[in-house]
């Protein structure tokens, strides 16, 4: 996996087209591995895209606040 991402810096992937569907990303602001960066990038390819960011969490949100993430799922879903 983490070549995976050494990759992403070198040779960005080129999308086959734009997101239609709505999309939540769900983004540990003080995360030491990703760059936020890669969320705006990502945000930027979502028609209807929306970034739920998590201050106080790191790359592991979903252990650090799993009940707001579920939250923001569960929202996202019955959306």
């Amino acid at each position: 996996m983490l070549n995976w991402y050494r990759a992403l810096a070198l040779d960005p992937p080129t999308p086959a087209r734009r997101l239609a569907l709505p999309v939540s990303i769900l983004w540990g602001e003080q995360d030491p591995l990703l760059d936020r960066t890669l969320a705006d990038a990502a945000l930027a390819l979502c028609d209807r895209g929306t970034l739920v960011p998590f201050p106080r969490a790191t790359h592991w949100l979903h252990h650090e606040e799993p009940q707001a993430v579920t939250r923001e799922l569960l929202q996202a879903l019955a959306a």
